[in-house]
């Protein structure tokens, strides 16, 4: 990919957790980003699918 590091793809995965409502995801070096319940679901369901679509080799994101 590149040669910086800091523009590289984590190869770790990242921990989602539940406080008070909110919901928190723990990422590599770090990486902390919290989201309303709904946009935690929805976060999640994008994820998933650019995921697949990446081990399947496909090379071009469809944005909404």
């Amino acid at each position: 990919m590149s040669e910086n590091p800091a523009t590289e793809p984590f190869a770790e995965a990242g921990v989602a957790t539940v406080e008070e409502g909110i919901v928190f995801l723990d990422g590599p070096d770090g990486i902390a980003v919290s989201f309303t319940p709904q946009a935690a679901v929805e976060t999640g369901r994008s994820l998933v699918e650019a995921g697949e679509a990446a081990l399947r080799g496909d090379h071009v994101k469809k944005h909404r």
